[in-house]
């Protein structure tokens, strides 16, 4: 949900974390809630420090580690962020997301090969994993295949209808294959699903002024065949 939607309740959930951090000021776990709602509503520093004191008090605390993880990549420090992502693994080999965020900063890296492999692997632990599945068509795109792209973009709105993002993955893979009405047509879902997206609107707006031009070019060729015939 939208940040503005959560707002008073986050802000009381911040409220009572700070409340069970006074009362058991070694209770990671409340660090650690603390840190994911400063999280959410953008205080990155302070959502740092409760990390930094939950791990302080419990350094094999998966929670911690992945939320640092998640506020250091928020703060530009990449490799800190593959640090925190890694050390959840190795505490939790199972943890799914902690491959997806990963991946995602290794293909932000462009080490395609680490992204993929990490994508795979939160695939094998979760193979519904809609963020996993549209995050590795991305990484398709980025190496030039549009159609494996739009296979896991598939997968992705199997699982997840109501996947905005994915449609418009997949929108941008069909604009870039010719394919204006599909483009037109995930652009339009997404609009649906998220009617202020801008990024929806402004690209659904490239794909019908391309399928004009298309629809003039085409026109202007059958018109150069026609009078050739005579």
């Amino acid at each position: 949900p939208p940040r503005s939607t959560l707002f008073p309740y986050t802000t009381l959930f911040r409220s009572d974390y700070g409340q069970a951090v006074k009362l058991r000021a070694n209770h990671a776990n409340a660090y650690v809630n603390r840190a994911a709602v400063h999280h959410h509503l953008g205080n990155l520093d302070q959502a740092l420090a409760d990390s930094n004191a939950a791990l302080k008090i419990d350094d094999d605390l998966p929670e911690a580690f992945f939320n640092r993880g998640l506020v250091r990549f928020d703060k530009k420090d990449n490799l800190g962020a593959i640090a925190d992502f890694t050390q959840v693994i190795r505490l939790q080999p199972q943890y799914a997301r902690a491959y997806v965020r990963r991946g995602a900063i290794y293909h932000a890296l462009r080490d395609y090969r680490a992204a993929r492999r990490d994508y795979n692997q939160a695939l094998a632990i979760d193979d519904e994993s809609a963020e996993a599945l549209n995050l590795r068509g991305l990484l398709s795109v980025a190496q030039g295949d549009l159609n494996r792209a739009r296979l896991d973009y598939n997968l992705a709105l199997r699982v997840d209808p109501n996947y905005a993002s994915a449609y418009i993955n997949r929108g941008i893979s069909y604009h870039r294959s010719g394919l204006y009405p599909k483009a037109i047509a995930d652009y339009t879902q997404a609009i649906a699903l998220e009617p202020n997206n801008p990024s929806a609107h402004h690209l659904r707006g490239l794909s019908h002024q391309a399928q004009g031009n298309q629809t003039r070019s085409e026109e202007r060729r059958v018109g150069k065949e026609c009078r050739s015939r005579w």
